[in-house]
Parts: C-alpha cells; sequence; structure tokens
C-alpha cells in the first residue's frame, strides 16, 4: 500500500517492518499538506492517493485516522462506536437474541396502547432490533485511565485493529512531544497489531529504528533517507 501525493517525486510506500515520516522545515509547506490530508479524510481528491498493493485506488477516508491534536485525541468517533455497538449485537448467543426480541416486542405492545390513547394517527419504526437497542445505550470508550498521551495512542490503535478497517495511522507531530524511547514503543505496538503509520513533521528529527523518512529540502524537493 501507499500514498501518492501530487507534487512528490517519492511515494510513500506502507510495508510490515517499518513506519513512514514526511519531515520538512518549511511551515507553510507544513500547514499545506495537513490541509490537503484533512480534506482527503472527508471526501475523495486527486492530490492525495491511497493506493492498494494491487495498485488500485482506494478511498483515503475509509482506510486512515488523522490525528491533528494529540492532546485532545478523540478516539470515540462515530465510526469507531458503530463498530463497537455491531460487535455487541453480533455477540449475543442464540438464547439471548431470543430472550431480547420478545422483551422488544413486550415493550412495542406497551409503546402501541399508549399511542392508541393520541387523538390523531402517529406511525412508529416496523422493526426494532437487537443493533437499534444496543446503540440507546451510548456506548463509549471510556479514556479517563489513559492519562498520558503514549497510553491514549497504544489504546487507539488496538480499537482500530480490533474494531475498524482502518489501515493507516496519520499523526501530526508526534515527534515534538513524545521522546525517543516512547516513539521506538509506540512503533512497536503499530507494527505489531498492523496499523501502519505516518508521522507529518514540521521539524527535522534524527531517524530511529523501523522509520523510513522522506524529507523535503527548502527547494521542496523530495528525498528519502
Amino acid at each position: 500500500m501507499k500514498i501518492r501525493i501530487q507534487g512528490f517525486e517519492n511515494e510513500i510506500v506502507f510495508d510490515d517492518e517499518s513506519v513512514n515520516i514526511i519531515q520538512m522545515s518549511n511551515k507553510i509547506l507544513f500547514q499545506n499538506i495537513m490541509e490537503k490530508i484533512f480534506q482527503s479524510t472527508k471526501e475523495s481528491t486527486l492530490e492525495i492517493q491511497l493506493i492498494s498493493n494491487e495498485n488500485e485506488t482506494l478511498k483515503f477516508q475509509d482506510n486512515v485516522f488523522f490525528v491533528t491534536d494529540l492532546y485532545n485525541l478523540n478516539i470515540n468517533t462515530k465510526a469507531v462506536t458503530s463498530k463497537i455497538s455491531e460487535y455487541i449485537s453480533e455477540s449475543f448467543m442464540l438464547d439471548e437474541s431470543t430472550e431480547i426480541e420478545k422483551n422488544i416486542h413486550d415493550i412495542e405492545e406497551i409503546v402501541l396502547d399508549k399511542l392508541s390513547d393520541l387523538s390523531f394517527e402517529v406511525t412508529i419504526k416496523n422493526e426494532i432490533e437487537i443493533p437499534d437497542i444496543v446503540k440507546l445505550f451510548g456506548i463509549k470508550i471510556n479514556t479517563e485511565e489513559y492519562v498520558n498521551i503514549l497510553n491514549r495512542l497504544e489504546l487507539l490503535i488496538s480499537i482500530l485493529a480490533r474494531f475498524t478497517e482502518i489501515k493507516i495511522l496519520i499523526i501530526a507531530n508526534l515527534k515534538n512531544i513524545l521522546n525517543n524511547e516512547q516513539i521506538i514503543e509506540f512503533y512497536k505496538m503499530s507494527l505489531y497489531n498492523g496499523i501502519n503509520i505516518l508521522l507529518i513533521e514540521s521539524e527535522q528529527h534524527e531517524k530511529l529504528k523501523y522509520e523510513k523518512i522522506l524529507e523535503i529540502d527548502e527547494n521542496f524537493n523530495d528525498f528519502i533517507i
């Protein structure tokens, strides 16, 4: 899998043994790349493309999780919580599902009885299913005990790997927040769980274990180091 950015000579190629870094010193270029990535997570664009190993164009927004603010990391996105609710709904045993469906029917009868007292006609949903009930509980991940950035990132990795189809995690300026030891620990966690990492850095940093770096110089030339 690879990311192709319009105007770059080199593509960002992902594999199972390394993480990718794009680093530059030009703040305007950094801002431009960030905006392009953000836009690509909302709608398909030719400026940034995600290409599969079979050379097919994939939906960027379906395969990428983009983190711009590590101090306000939102793990409870709609996509994530929906997947968890779906997992819970599918985990019920047959006898549990039968009992829940019976209770749903009983509640429906009570509601219909109350509605019959109204002086006007109303409509209700024809069939209420187990996923509808699970969603009522507003299931969210409790992140309060994950007090530091590294813990939250490790939680995010485990959630993405288990409950979503996300293949790439893009993070801005991680190296300005974590130390080298923490970063390498994060890399190991990501590689173990099969989540590809792309860091976008607005400063130059030393090359660490597992890293492939795409350097962009002041003349906007890009080269791999």
